[in-house]
C-alpha cells in the first residue's frame, strides 16, 4: 500500500483538498519542512566564494541528491510506520500526505482573493495579496497587468500544483508524489537563471523540467478539454497552444498557459521583473477580447474541472 494508490485513497485525497484546500493544521506544512531543509542545505553547499562553474554545479546536484533522497525514504518510512501501528492509521496518512501534495482549492482561493481586492480595496491591497503567488515583481503592475498575472499564475499551476502531483500519486504513490513537491520546491527557490543560482541550481531546473514534461503537456490538453466542456472553442486552445507554447522561456510552463490564453481569447505574458530585473517572457495568445475580472473566475472554473478529469483518468487507470 505504500506505493499503490487505491480508487478511494485518489478519491479521498482529492476531495480533501478541494473541501479544506488551505492546510488546516497547526504544525508546519510538509512542503513548509522541505523548503527548510533546502535552506539549511543551500546555507551548508553553497560556496561562500565564487568558484569554477564545474564545483558549483557540482555543489547543486548534492544538494538536490539529498533533498530528493530524503524525501522519498522519510516519507516512505512514515507511511510503513504508521500501516505497522494500525492499518486504519497507515491509510489515514496515506491520504493526509496526498492531500497536501495538492493545491487547487488554495490556488482557487488566492485567485479569487486577488480579484475581490482589485475590485474592492483598489490595486495595492492586490498587488500585495498578488506578490504572494507569483515570482514577479508586482509594485507597480495596473489593474490589467495583475488580472494577466493571476489568470498565467493559474494556468502554470493547474500543472504544478494539480496535474503533475496526481500524475506521479498514480504511478508511484505518496512517496513519488511528495518527491516531485521536493524537486518543484527546489526549482522555485534555486532553480533561477542568475548570478547566484545559474550554476547551483541548474541541476534543480532541469530535474522540474524534465518532472513537468509529460504533466504540463497533460495538462494543456486537459485546459483545452475543460474550456470545451465549459463552452469555450477547443480548436481555438489547441492552435494558440502548438502556435505560441515555445515563447515561453520554459519548455514546460508555454503549454498550459498557452492554452488557456486560447479558450478565453486573451493575450498572457510579456514584460515582467524578476528579482530586479525586467524579463521579456514573449506575448502568449491573442488578444480577442480585453481581459477583465470575470476571465479571473473561468479560469479558476478551468482549474477545477482539470482537477475531475484528472482525477476521472485516475480512477479510470486503478480501475
Amino acid at each position: 500500500m505504500v506505493f499503490n494508490i487505491t480508487p478511494a485513497m485518489l478519491i479521498m485525497i482529492v476531495m480533501a483538498d478541494i473541501i479544506f484546500g488551505d492546510y488546516p493544521l497547526p504544525f508546519p506544512h510538509p512542503v513548509v519542512l522541505i523548503g527548510r531543509l533546502i535552506d539549511i542545505l543551500e546555507n551548508w553547499f553553497y560556496p561562500h566564494q565564487r568558484q569554477d562553474e564545474k564545483s558549483e554545479v557540482i555543489a547543486g546536484t548534492i544538494l538536490v541528491l539529498i533533498v530528493c533522497l530524503l524525501t522519498f525514504l522519510l516519507t516512505l518510512v512514515i507511511i510503513k510506520t504508521a500501516y505497522m501501528v494500525w492499518s486504519p492509521l497507515g491509510f489515514l496518512v496515506v491520504i493526509f500526505l496526498g492531500y497536501t501534495a495538492l493545491a487547487s482549492t488554495g490556488l482557487a482561493r488566492e485567485a479569487i482573493k486577488v480579484l475581490k481586492l482589485l475590485e474592492k480595496e483598489g490595486k495595492e491591497e492586490a498587488r500585495k495579496a498578488l506578490s504572494m503567488i507569483v515570482g514577479r515583481d508586482t509594485s507597480e503592475l495596473d489593474g490589467e497587468e495583475i488580472l494577466k498575472a493571476v489568470v498565467e499564475t493559474v494556468a502554470e499551476n493547474i500543472s504544478d500544483a494539480v496535474i503533475a502531483p496526481l500524475f506521479f500519486l498514480l504511478i508511484g504513490g505518496v512517496p513519488l508524489a511528495m518527491t516531485y513537491k521536493a524537486v518543484n520546491t527546489m526549482d522555485s527557490m534555486i532553480g533561477y537563471r542568475n548570478d547566484r543560482y545559474g550554476n547551483f541550481g541548474r541541476v534543480a531546473a532541469r530535474l522540474d523540467d524534465l518532472a513537468n514534461f509529460i504533466p504540463a503537456r497533460l495538462s494543456g490538453l486537459l485546459i483545452i478539454i475543460a474550456g470545451w466542456m465549459l463552452g469555450y472553442d477547443p480548436g481555438s486552445g489547441w492552435q494558440i497552444m502548438k502556435r505560441y507554447h515555445h515563447v515561453h522561456k520554459s519548455p514546460n510552463s508555454g503549454y498550459p498557459e498557452a492554452a488557456m490564453a486560447g479558450i478565453l481569447g486573451i493575450e498572457l505574458g510579456g514584460p515582467g521583473i524578476y528579482f530586479g530585473k525586467m524579463v521579456d517572457k514573449g506575448i502568449i495568445g491573442e488578444s480577442l477580447t480585453p481581459i477583465h475580472g470575470s476571465q479571473v473566475k473561468e479560469a479558476v472554473k478551468v482549474l477545477y474541472v482539470c482537477t475531475v478529469l484528472m482525477t476521472g483518468m485516475g480512477l479510470w487507470l486503478l480501475w
